[in-house]
C-alpha cells in the first residue's frame, strides 16, 4: 500500500524498463530506441478515443431515469457485503464474457450503485471484484485473438467453444467467485468509501427549444438504432464501435431531453482523463517492444526452452510477461502469433490451443497490470494500490489453476 505507485507512475516505470531492456538486449542505439518510443506514442489514439467514449457513454446511459431505476432495484439484492461481492463478481464475469467493453462499464457502474446502499463495506474489495471478471474476456465472445485467428483457418469451435477453453473458463469463474467471496467474508468493514459528485447545472443556451424537443430526440435515437439493427442483420462482428453507438443512442433516447443528455456527457468526460493521459505512454512502450524486437526475443527465449509437453505452458507465461509491455490483445497477437503458431505445428501441438494459451496469458496479467483498470479506477476514485492485494491473489491462484489445466489437457487431442 505504501510503495505501490499509482497507474500513471506505473506506466512511466514500465517506459524506463522497456528502454533499459532494449538498450541491454538489442543492438539499437539510445536515439533509435527513443525514435521507436516517440513514433509509437500516438498509435493508440483511435483506441484511446474508443475506450474514453465507451466509458463516458456507459456512464451517460446509467444517468437515465430508466437505467438508474433498474440499477437501484438490482442493487437492493446486495443487502450485505458478501452478497454484494457475489453479485458484482457474477455480473462482471457474464458481461465481460459477452463483451469486454460492456463488462468494464456495467460492472463498474453497478458497483457504485451497490456501494451507495451499504452502510459499511470494503469499497476497494467491491471495485476489485468488479474488475476481476475481466480475466475471462479473452476466452469470451469478444476475445480478439480467437477472432483474429479465424483468418488463419483456426475455427471458433477449436478455440472459444472447445472443451480446452470452456474448462479453463469455468475453472476461472469458480476461482473468482470463491476468492472474492472469501475476502468478503473475512475482510474488515469500513464506512462507505464512494462519494458521489454533484451534478453540474444545466447550461442555458439560445437553442433551448431544440434541446428540449422530443421529436428531435426520438428522431436522432431512432436513426442510430436503425443503423445498429442493420449492422446486426448483416452478420458483422459486434465490436467496440457497436457498443459505443449502442450506449450513445440509448442514452439519447432514455434521457429526458437532449439538454439532459448533453449535460450528463459533459459531467462524465472527466472520468476518461486517465485513459487520455496514460494510453499515450503505453503506445510508446509498445513502439519500443515491437520495433526493437524485444517481444520477439522474449518469445524466442521461451521457444528455446520448450518441449512438446511444456510448449503451451511456456506460451501462456511468455504472453503474460509480454502483456505488461503490450497490453493489447491485437498487438500481442501481431508479435507472438507469427512465432508461436509455426512453432506449435513443428512441435506437434495444436495451433488452436497455442492461440488460446496466448489469449489466456494476455488476460492473466491484466489482474496486476493497471492498463485496463484505469477506467474503473477513475470512475470510482481509487488507486491501483487500493485493489492490488485482492487482484494479486486472483493472479496467483488463477494462474496456478490455469497452468495446471494447460499441463493436463494441452497434449490431449
Amino acid at each position: 500500500m505504501r510503495f505501490l505507485p499509482n497507474a500513471f507512475i506505473f506506466a512511466l516505470i514500465l517506459t524506463l524498463v522497456s528502454i533499459i531492456c532494449a538498450l541491454s538486449l538489442t543492438s539499437f542505439s539510445f536515439f533509435e530506441i527513443i525514435n521507436f518510443w516517440g513514433d509509437g506514442f500516438f498509435d493508440l489514439l483511435s483506441f484511446s478515443m474508443q475506450m474514453a467514449l465507451i466509458l463516458i457513454c456507459g456512464n451517460v446511459l446509467a444517468d437515465t431515469p430508466i437505467v438508474d431505476t433498474l440499477l437501484k432495484k438490482a442493487a437492493k439484492l446486495c443487502t450485505s457485503q458478501l452478497k454484494a461481492v457475489f453479485f458484482i463478481t457474477i455480473i462482471s464475469i457474464i458481461t465481460c464474457y459477452i463483451n469486454w467493453g460492456l463488462g468494464l462499464v456495467i460492472s463498474a457502474v453497478f458497483t457504485v450503485y451497490v456501494s451507495k446502499r451499504l452502510e459499511k463495506q470494503n469499497f476497494a474489495l467491491l471495485v476489485a471484484s468488479a474488475y476481476s471478471g475481466f480475466l475471462v474476456w479473452h476466452g469470451g465472445l469478444s476475445g480478439s485473438i480467437p477472432l483474429k485467428a479465424v483468418s488463419l483457418g483456426i475455427t471458433l469451435d477449436t478455440t472459444l467453444f472447445s472443451s480446452f477453453n470452456l474448462i479453463i473458463l469455468t475453472a476461472t469463474a469458480i476461482c473468482l467467485i470463491l476468492i472474492n467471496t472469501l475476502f468478503a467474508k473475512f475482510s474488515r468493514l469500513k464506512t462507505q468509501a464512494y462519494i458521489e459528485t454533484s451534478n453540474n447545472s444545466l447550461i442555458q443556451t439560445s437553442f433551448g427549444p431544440f434541446e428540449k424537443s422530443l421529436v428531435l430526440k426520438f428522431l436522432l435515437g431512432a436513426l442510430g438504432l436503425c443503423f445498429l439493427t442493420l449492422f446486426v442483420m448483416s452478420d458483422k462482428n459486434i465490436d467496440l464501435n457497436f457498443m459505443i453507438m449502442l450506449f450513445l443512442f440509448l442514452g439519447i433516447l432514455l434521457h429526458k431531453n437532449l439538454a439532459s443528455f448533453s449535460n450528463s456527457f459533459d459531467k462524465n468526460v472527466t472520468s476518461a482523463s486517465g485513459i487520455i493521459l496514460q494510453f499515450m505512454f503505453y503506445a510508446g512502450i509498445m513502439g519500443i517492444i515491437s520495433n526493437s524486437g524485444l517481444g520477439v526475443k522474449l518469445s524466442n527465449f521461451f521457444l528455446d526452452i520448450s518441449s512438446a509437453k511444456t510448449f503451451l505452458i511456456n506460451t501462456y507465461i511468455s504472453a503474460g510477461i509480454l502483456n505488461f509491455f503490450v497490453p493489447s490483445g491485437g498487438g500481442q497477437w501481431a508479435i507472438q502469433g507469427p512465432l508461436m503458431l509455426p512453432a506449435a505445428k513443428a512441435i506437434g501441438v495444436s495451433s488452436a490451443k497455442a492461440a488460446m494459451a496466448i489469449a489466456w496469458g494476455d488476460a492473466w496479467t491484466n489482474m496486476i497490470q493497471p492498463f485496463w483498470a484505469i477506467p474503473i479506477l477513475k470512475l470510482t476514485g481509487l488507486e491501483v494500490k487500493d485493489i492490488m492485494l485482492y487482484l494479486f491473489t486472483v493472479f496467483i491462484v488463477v494462474g496456478a489453476v490455469t497452468i495446471t489445466i494447460i499441463g493436463l489437457l494441452g497434449n490431449i487431442s
